[in-house]
Parts: C-alpha cells; structure tokens; sequence
C-alpha cells in the first residue's frame, strides 16, 4: 500500500512543484516602481533586447503603473507590426516641460540598446552579417532632457553597451558622456568561437574586407577569438594560441560589488561589450581581462586598447549605473519568471562551460545585480516615505488636458503608421486620458516597400550552395525613379546586366546583375565593394 502512495506522489511530483512554485510566486507582495524601459532594437516578437530586464520585474513583483511588465507593449522604442510595418515610439516631438512631466512620473529608466534596426534585419533581403541603411536608432536630444531631469531628481538609470555609440551622434554623445563621467574610446569587442568565417556565419563579412584592406593579407583565422572593431572601422583580431591565452573575456568584480550585488569574483563573457573610461565620480564595480601572450600584448599597445577596462559602472552619489555590455540581451523564457524558486534550479539546465551560452551570465550575474539594485531603490524610496517630484509646467498647447493618475506613457488611443505614402489609422481601446498627449509617444516612420509576402526575399544560408536562386545583387532601392534610372545608366556603363524593377506602387529598385550560385553573387559582390567601399549593395533570392 506505502508502494503505491510513494509511486503516484513520483508521479506527481512534476505537476506539484511547478505548482507549488507558481503559488508561493503569486502571494508575493507587489512592490509598485514606476519603470520606463527603452529598446530601440526590436526586428522581432522576441524581445531579446530587454526580455531579460522583464523577466527580473516580473520574477520580484515590481508592477509599473499597477500591472507587471508585458516585454510586448510596455517599452518605448521600436515595435514590429504585420506586413513590414512598424511604428517608433519615443519623446522626439515632446516640448521639454513635458520631458519634465514624464521624467517627474517615473521613478527610473533602463536604455537597454540604442543600437536601432537597419535594411538588412528588417527587409530579409541581405545577408544579416552585411552593413545596411538605418531606419530607427540612437539618442536624440530629448532622451538627455530626460536623463538629465532624471539624474537631478536622483532616480535610478541603468543604461549598457552601445549606449554612447553608434548611431547616436558625436554631439548627444559628448553630452551624455559629461552627464555621467563617463568616455568611450570608440572601441567594441566581441567573441567569436571560431573565428571562421566559413563555419561561423555571425561574423561580419565587412570586418573580413576590412581587415584585409587595413593588413594587406586575406582573413586565416580559424580558432575561437576576440573581433575588436573601432568606430573609424579599425579592425583588431585576436585568435586563441596565437595571440590570446584565454579565448573569452573575463569579469573579475571586487569585494564591494561580491557583498553588494551578490556577484561572481570572477566569470567569462561572450558577447558584445565596449572599452570605457570612468570619471573619479564613479566607482568601477568589475573589470573585464583579456589574456594575451607577448604579440596579442603587443597588438592592444599599438592600437591603444587596454588588456582590462571598465564592466561595472556605479556612481559614487547618484542613482546611475552603466554596464560596459550588452548584458540584457539573453534568450530567457519569460514565463519561467512566474515560478519561486525557479534562479536555485538553472543549474540542471545548461553548461556552464559552453563559452558561447549567454545563459550562466543571466543567471549568475545579470540576475543577481539587477536584482539587487532595483531592491536597494525600491527600499530607498519607501524608507522616504515618498517620491520627491519636481514642479513641471504644462505646455500651453497641452493645458486643456486633464491631469490624473494614470499612466502617462499609456498606449495611445488613437496614432498614425506611415505606410509607403498612405496613411493608416490603427485604433486602440479603450481611449486612456492621460497628463501627456498620446500622440507625442509616436514618431511615425515609413516602414517598407509595397511588397507581398510572395515577394519578400529571405536571408541566404551560409553555405555556397544555391538556396532556391538565381541571385540578385541589388545596388539600391529609391522613391524617385530618376535616382533609380541614374544607377542603372551607370551600371551599364561600367558592363553590368543592370536592371530596374518597380516595386509596388512607391519603389523602384536596381539590380546589378542575376547569378545562378551565392558564391558566385558574394564574390561579384565584394568586388565592387573593394573597388569603391562607399557604396552598398546586398543580395537577394526570391522565394519559390
């Protein structure tokens, strides 16, 4: 009898602990804490950019404005619609009071990529490892009204890798540097297991022409490594056992930032991260380390890159932190942050050694950090017994607005999606009156072309083989037919099988020539790019 209760309770143990777990979750305590988060880098329904900030929210039952985080709709930045629309959202048209306003109803802000969206991730018709157009991302001069009110109220601002950089400007860049003392050196770094570009298809096919246009020698890197890019398009490699003695960075953190924040002493980091220098108004947290033999040394020193640098920023007086990488860019499922327990059991569901999963850092020292920041404020702001909010005025076009309590980032009732030159009306219910107006929260963008889904190109597979071609080498796409009808003349000039196509009723776009196999397309391709780098070209298959 004791057998068969002891084989239905191992039956059942899998329902019960989840179970269990979801319950202890839910009679948590909700910790209200007002949290704007930006993410100018969304090509998709993942939320990478910013999943691994909500997962942290959700998990500690902080709720923004009543309810908790959704990762879909409750940020600001770039959101993807169906059909290659999409609309921004941002503060670009705000007049500074109500800069003022909305930095006054927050109680923190976390930029968790700048980066923005470009052709190549959101068209699919180039290969995602090639340089194409911008069509959002980077400050404006709003978002520094913004954390400049932010930082005189002392409220929390968390901001990480490419925060500074491209494609924020030179100007809001030196701006925002003097805000929070803070410079970056131009410098970005990534590591690449292996470093072949013939395995790996994550490496840039830019840095591989650029690298042989800076040493005069073709890319032979076959060994995990380290890409080192400057924003002036300077390339440094550094590959295992030649140059490195230890393939991946390494975050070593003091005993201030082990006792404070519940952080590793030491941990490897695989990912995109920048070279920062700090201000004395700082205190570096944790450092990284790359391990170089005597010519990796070497290499660093000629090109002015330091072997450790910042990771951990904290301000010595203010509420502001600044992650030297891309930190919060984790593939996490997010409904995991619904279960109690849930950070004492990751151990049985990776490899801690496995160099390239992002998934031990989440773990053992994003999670902890964030975690443990987001408590101490919230318990400042309690232990105030109130929020210290500055006066704001109201602009006058805005006066007749009524002022309440609610979500002054709410949805907009009602905002325009540019798409190709016709106007949609998209409506949301129900209407929200908020202090702020709505329609200032959207900036509307154009989004793409007039083309079908049976149109639409895909993004090529890595091998040489032809994946369903012929294969385009497209040289542009232009609104105006004369610009258009001004690269094909020139490109049958120069001995092209150039064409043009018009694409819905809006683009027309220049082919350069038709080739049966990729190979035969990238080496086309990166020929014109040699023989004149200032222009741009990407290739495309139609779908069958």
């Amino acid at each position: 009898m004791k057998r068969k209760y002891v084989i239905i309770l191992i039956f059942c143990l899998p329902i019960l602990i989840p179970l269990f777990s979801f319950i202890l979750w839910s009679i948590k305590e909700n910790k209200p804490l007002k949290v704007l988060i930006y993410d100018m880098t969304v090509p998709h329904n993942s939320y990478d950019e910013h999943n691994s900030l909500s997962w942290v929210l959700i998990h500690q039952k902080y709720t923004s404005f009543n309810q908790l985080n959704r990762p879909d709709v409750d940020y600001k930045g770039f959101f993807p619609l169906k059909d290659f629309k999409f609309v921004t959202k941002d503060f670009l048209s705000f007049t500074n009071e109500e800069v003022f306003q909305v930095a006054d109803s927050l109680d923190m802000v976390y930029y968790t990529d700048t980066y923005g969206i470009y052709s190549n991730e959101w068209y699919g018709d180039t290969l995602h490892n090639e340089r194409s157009p911008k069509i959002y991302g980077g400050l404006n001069k709003n978002d520094l009204v913004l954390l400049r009110r932010l930082k005189e109220s002392n409220k929390l601002i968390l901001a990480e890798f490419n925060f500074l950089a491209s494609p924020t400007s030179h100007a809001l860049r030196i701006e925002a540097e003097n805000l929070f003392d803070v410079k970056w050196t131009g410098w970005v770094g990534r590591y690449y297991d292996p470093l072949d570009t013939l395995i790996n298809p994550d490496i840039p096919m830019w840095a591989k022409r650029q690298y042989k246009r800076q040493y005069g020698k073709s890319w032979d890197f076959h060994q995990p490594g380290i890409l080192f890019v400057h924003e002036k398009d300077k390339i440094v490699v550094l590959e295992m056992e030649n140059t490195l003695t230890e393939e991946v960075p390494w975050i070593y953190t003091s005993e201030y930032g082990k006792q404070k924040y519940g952080l590793p002493l030491e941990i490897t980091y695989p990912y995109w991260f920048d070279i920062m220098q700090s201000g004395e108004s700082n205190r570096v947290v944790s450092k990284y380390k790359i391990y170089t033999n005597a010519s990796g040394k070497k290499l660093l020193s000629e090109n002015g890159i330091p072997d450790v640098f910042p990771c951990v920023i904290e301000n010595r007086e203010k509420n502001y932190y600044y992650f030297a990488g891309d930190f919060c860019d984790n593939t996490i499922y997010i409904e995991s942050a619904k279960f109690l327990g849930v950070p004492f059991l990751h151990k049985l569901f990776y490899d801690r050694y496995n160099y390239i999963d992002r998934t031990p850092f989440f773990w053992h020292f994003f999670r902890p950090m964030v975690t443990s920041i987001l408590d101490d404020y919230y318990n400042q702001l309690v232990n105030t017994k109130g929020r210290p909010v500055l006066p704001a005025k109201t602009s006058d076009k805005h006066q007749n607005l009524q002022v309440n309590s609610n979500n002054p980032l709410a949805e907009s009732a009602t905002y325009q999606v540019k798409y190709g030159e016709q106007q949609v009306s998209t409506k949301n219910q129900p209407t929200v009156q908020t202090a702020i107006p709505d329609h200032a929260l959207v900036t509307p963008v154009i989004s793409t072309p007039n083309v079908s889904r049976s149109e639409k190109s895909v993004v090529l597979s890595s091998d040489n083989k032809a994946s369903g071609g012929p294969f385009y080498l497209i040289g542009g796409s232009f609104k105006v037919r004369e610009n258009a009808e001004k690269l094909l003349a020139k490109l049958i000039k120069q001995g092209h099988n150039a064409r043009m196509s018009k694409i819905g009723d809006v683009f027309f776009r220049v082919s350069v020539d038709c080739y049966q196999t990729r190979k035969e397309a990238e080496q086309a391709m990166i020929k014109l790019l040699e023989s004149d780098p200032k222009t741009s070209y990407w290739l495309m298959v139609e779908k069958k």
